[in-house]
Formats: C-alpha cells, structure tokens, sequence
C-alpha cells in the first residue's frame, strides 16, 4: 500500500458497493439483534453469566444455536467502523482535491455521542438489561481522532492503525500497572462502571481498539480509488491473506489475549472454541476476520456485478436504520404478542420467542425498513439543506 498507488479518478458520488456491504451489515444486525433479545432461548442463556453480550459465546454456557448466531450477526461494528474510515477518506478526496476533515467529521462524531447518550439514558430507565455504551458512542469518539491525525503520511497511518489493532491487548497481558485507572478502562477496556442506585453501564465499545479499525479504512480509502480488476485482486488477495493468518494465529494458539481454545467433547463446542474471538475489546484474532470477510465481500459484489437496491438504500440510512431498528422489533414483538395471547408489559420486560418467531420478527422489520429507509432518502433529498439530515 504505497503511496505511489495509482488511483483512478476523483470520486464523484457514492460507491454503491460499500453502500451494499452496509447493508449486509445491517441485516446481520436486524437478525442478530432480533434473536439476542426476543427468543426466549437466548434470554435463558444470559441468564447466567454477565455481561450478557459475552455469555452468549460463552461455551460453557451457551448452546449452539445461540453461539453461532451470535458468531455470524455480531459483525456490524467492524463493518461500520471501517467503512465510516473509508468514506472520510472519499469525502477528503473528492473532487481530487485533498480537503480538511474537522468540519466534515467533528459535528458527526458530536451527534453520534449525544445519541448513544441518549439511548443509554432511556436503558437506565427502560430496559431489564443493563445500560451499554455501544457503537454509537465508539464511532462518534472515532470519529474527532481521525480528524485530527488525518493529516498524517498515510503509510503512518497504517502503521499506527496496526499497531492499534494487533497490540492495544497486550498491556493486559503482560499486566500493564495503569490498566486499573478509569481513563484505560473507558479507552481501552470492555469494562462496566457502577451507577446511581445500584444500576450499571457496559463500555461495550472502548474508543481506542475501534479507532485503529476506523484509521485502517482512512488509510486503505484509495484502494476504493483503483481500477476495477486492480481493486478486485487486490481485495482478493487481502481477504484471504488475513483469514489465513488468522487460521495460522488461532490454530497455533500463540497469540491473542482471550482463552485458547481447546478440544471437548461435543465437537460443535471445540468448534466454538476455536472461532470463539473476543469483540469486546477487539482482538486481533477479531479483526483479521472481520476485516478479511469485509474484503471478500466487496471482491463478490465486484466480481458477480451485483447490485441490490434493498441493501444499497438501507446501506445509505445505516445510522437511521440503527435507531430505529431495535423500536420497530419490539413494536412488531408486541403486536405478535397480542395476536398469540400473551401478556406484556412493553416499557420495563420483555417477550420471548421461539427460534424461528425470533427469525420471523426479523423478517418483517427487514421488509418494513426497506420503505422507510426509501421514505428517508426522499427526505435527506428534499431537505438537504438541513445539515442535520447529512449527519443521519
């Protein structure tokens, strides 16, 4: 990735390609989510262990149709991370002219804070969970570093976006004496703080390992810039370069400050504790997967010439589609409710389904989000001189 890359030409509008892996990221999400919290067999397995994102690929608690549904829809964050880096650096380069990204990135990055502010306030209140810091609050603080090291030599990029992506583990491993201060556990730790009357918040998303992923999509935007076949190879090649490392890193059990993995004797369970990768914080093992899946994706759409209007309009409303998601799933989790004669309490509990009722309920947010996202798209359009409508 040096800089004497050539790239094609000034980018001009959006790339529907990174729209569409958007989209696949959230329909992960809307599956993923649905079944974390509406099926009744997942509530029974963060039922015993905390924090309650970390038992359902907890082997020793979890069933195998909770972890591995958990294991293949929890990949947004990385996919919204990476390509929130990627499109600041289209955003900086349009026009083939390199522009300053404070004004672009730092009113965003407030926005998304003050919403994940928000969302978590309503959780103190609202939810029997406990409250989390979630993406939104990782991509927001991401957001106002990256527009102050954007300036950097983009092979100085790369390097620190590495950096942080394969070492921020290793001050706990080796027992960093600062990693009990506060600062280290909101920064660089999944960590959960006490809170006014015996309530708590999880940092599920500390700043600084989610960053390195932002930082790699800034660095790596002008590969977006090449030519078709070029871009192709090259994300090919990437892909499958990281997901076998990965295989090497995690078959040898040398690296990585999670458990290894071991053998057992359901053969599904040595499975899980072989692909069982830490996303909270991070680890490496985490990210060369997310990041090797991500690149394939964008060879496939490439290679195949696949268009999908569903997961390009959706993919372009992501940040709209985020807050609205999880409302709309209980909104039809309380109608399916009353059709099925079950009492429910819609502020403070929640309702369980069965597996496939989990999947149904996912099914029909899906096709209500693809009319709404349409409907907030004319929206952004009509009113565009409203900045706000930019930021979402």
């Amino acid at each position: 990735m040096a800089e004497s890359v050539t790239v094609q030409a000034p980018v001009s509008s959006r790339i529907e390609s990174i729209d569409m892996v958007r989209g696949i990221a959230i329909m992960l999400m809307v599956v993923g989510h649905s079944y974390d919290y509406l099926s009744y067999e997942a509530a029974a397995v963060m039922g015993k262990a905390s924090p309650l994102p970390l038992a359902m690929l907890n082997v020793n608690v979890t069933t195998v149709f909770v972890f591995f549904n958990r294991w293949f829809t929890h990949s947004g964050a990385p996919i919204f991370l990476f390509l929130a880096g990627v499109g600041a650096y289209l955003w900086a380069h349009k026009g083939g002219v390199q522009r300053s990204l404070g004004g672009f990135l730092i009113p965003r990055g407030l926005l998304l804070i003050a919403l994940q502010l928000v969302r978590t306030v309503m959780q103190l209140f609202t939810s029997e969970y406990p409250a989390s810091l979630d993406v939104l609050w990782s991509i927001g603080m991401s957001m106002i570093l990256l527009s102050f090291f954007s300036k950097l030599p983009r092979n100085m990029l790369l390097l620190m976006s590495v950096a942080i992506l394969a070492g921020h583990g290793l001050p706990a491993l080796y027992g960093f004496p600062g990693e009990g201060h506060v600062i280290w556990r909101i920064f660089m730790t999944a960590d959960t703080f006490g809170f006014v009357g015996g309530t708590s918040i999880f940092n599920r998303f500390p700043v600084i390992p989610w960053f390195g992923m932002m930082l790699l999509g800034y660095a790596t935007g002008h590969l977006f810039l090449l030519p078709l076949k070029k871009r192709m190879s090259v994300f090919l090649f990437l892909g499958l370069s990281l997901i076998f490392v990965w295989l090497v890193l995690r078959g040898a059990n040398v690296y990585g400050y999670q458990p290894l993995w071991q053998e057992y004797p359901e053969t599904w369970k040595t499975v899980a504790s072989f692909v069982n990768i830490s996303k909270y914080p991070p680890s490496v093992y985490f990210s060369l997967v997310a990041l090797g899946t991500i690149f394939i994706f964008f060879f496939l759409i490439d290679y195949f010439s696949l268009r999908c209007q569903f997961l390009i309009s959706i993919g372009s409303t992501s940040l709209f589609i985020y807050i609205v998601h999880l409302p709309l799933c209980k909104i039809i989790a309380v109608g399916l409710s009353k059709i099925l004669n079950k009492m429910y309490w819609p502020i403070a509990k929640n309702v369980y389904f069965s597996l496939p009722m989990s999947y149904f309920i996912a099914l029909i947010a899906l096709i209500c989000i693809y009319p709404i996202s349409r409907y907030y798209l004319n929206i952004k359009i009509k009113y565009k001189r409203f900045k706000i409508f930019s930021y979402l």
